[in-house]
């Protein structure tokens, strides 16, 4: 809660009713902000960092010396400046690093520690899992199977949403409208398997198109009211209905 930057004005901007201006104020300077004596960043890393600190905080320059939070970091910034950090130089820091060392040559110098284990770690590098066999279930995926299999909570976790269209339906163009958005969405088509008890997920094949029911309706006096009551059924969670108009 410590201003960042102090702006020397004649007057506050007021409104028409003698409030502050909030919008009229004037954006700080780059000289109006807390500062040490500047130093140029030296090295890779420190160069990196005050470039990085540049863009985050929206000030020119950044001095070896300079604090993050002095010069307008704050907690939300400095979850963006270790995302960014990562991006650029492949590493990984505690926040509470940031905390504990916020000027610029301290921070760089726990990011050169990397390579001797005592500061920053490693970012893991991101790889493809293969889709050959069974995949383990993730925590949400474990939670869910155990609400369905233990809990009878199957409905809850069904999303019911139902579309009214009126016209004619290119039903070929509809079903491979449905088939590509199921082909492209690879959690569309997880399912849960569970050979001799243990859970996993299998991924079904790009091409195995999404499965459709459709309940013709046509044919009855009642179409409407039909129609209506297949809606609320438990059927019409994972299928269609259909009535002449």
């Amino acid at each position: 809660m410590v201003p960042a930057a102090f702006v020397r004005l004649e007057a506050l901007p007021l409104t028409p009713n003698g409030k502050l201006d909030r919008k009229a104020l004037p954006a700080p300077d780059d000289d109006a902000y807390a500062r040490r004596v500047y130093e140029a960043p030296q090295g890779e890393i420190e160069t990196a960092l005050a470039a990085i600190w540049a863009e985050l905080l929206g000030v020119e320059r950044v001095g070896r010396h300079d604090n993050f939070f002095e010069l307008g970091g704050h907690s939300l910034l400095a979850v963006r400046l270790l995302a960014r950090l990562t991006q650029a130089l492949a590493v990984e820091l505690p926040l509470a690093t940031l905390f504990a060392k916020p000027t610029l040559a301290d921070l760089a110098l726990s990011v050169g520690e990397v390579p001797n284990g005592s500061g920053a770690q490693p970012a893991p590098a991101i790889l493809p899992v293969g889709r050959d066999g069974a995949l383990p279930l993730s925590l949400c995926a474990a939670a869910s199977l155990v609400l369905v299999t233990v809990g009878r909570r199957q409905h809850e976790l069904q999303h019911p949403l139902g579309w009214r269209l009126r016209g004619r339906l290119e039903r070929a163009a509809w079903q491979r409208s449905l088939d590509r958005v199921f082909a492209r969405h690879e959690a569309l088509r997880n399912v849960f398997v569970a050979p001799q008890g243990r859970p996993w997920v299998e991924v079904l094949p790009a091409d195995a198109g999404l499965p459709v029911t459709e309940h013709d309706l046509s044919g009855r006096p009642d179409a409407e009211t039909a129609l209506w009551i297949c809606a609320v059924t438990r059927r019409a969670r994972r299928s269609t209905c259909r009535a002449a108009r």
